[in-house]
């Protein structure tokens, strides 16, 4: 025995199933949207660095920028440099020097810069490599000091318990003496 529902129901009940699609195809929709606008500004905060350079600071600037040239050598370098940073403009404009102060440059964007490190100066970001075993060994060095400022604590202060039992027990004996009499 089967249930029959009448065809007006069966209507009734394919348009609200078509409405619920309409709606979780929506929001499928908003969901992707929001995914594409995260990656989009991912992408772009990746690439733009607000406020990256300060007068004074080293950079190097992309090579077809300064020669002009598009194509150039298979192993020529893609950066010049270093220059001087002059002057910071809003909008993330530099004004760069050479070393002699001479400005051979017009006024750049500063997604055509990158800081620039001398051979004697490594990144802020890059730790001087350390093998394990120093790491352990400084480690230990570090606590063995520690354990050592601890215990001398301790000393000071087991001497200090010291000095006040005896003061108290030189008391309690005059006291005990000043009873008697």
């Amino acid at each position: 025995m089967a249930l029959e529902i009448p065809l007006t129901k069966q209507i009734q009940l394919r348009l609200e199933e078509l409405d619920g699609m309409d709606q979780r195809r929506l929001i499928a929709q908003i969901g992707v949207m929001k995914k594409f606008q995260a990656r989009m500004t991912r992408a772009y905060e990746k690439i733009s660095r607000p406020g990256a350079f300060r007068k004074g600071e080293l950079v190097l600037v992309l090579k077809q920028l300064v020669t002009g040239r598009h194509h150039s050598p298979k192993f020529t370098p893609n950066w010049e440099g270093p220059f001087i940073i002059d002057q910071v403009y809003d909008g993330g404009a530099y004004l760069l020097t050479t070393k002699n102060g001479e400005h051979h440059l017009p006024v750049l964007n500063g997604r055509y810069l990158k800081k620039y490190y001398s051979q004697n100066q490594p990144p802020e970001h890059v730790k001087p490599q350390q093998h394990p075993e120093e790491d352990f060994i400084t480690n230990w060095v570090e606590a063995h000091e520690g354990m050592t400022q601890l215990f001398s604590q301790r000393e000071k202060v087991l001497e200090e318990a010291q000095t006040l039992v005896v003061a108290e027990s030189t008391e309690d004996t005059s006291h005990e003496a000043y009873l008697r009499a």
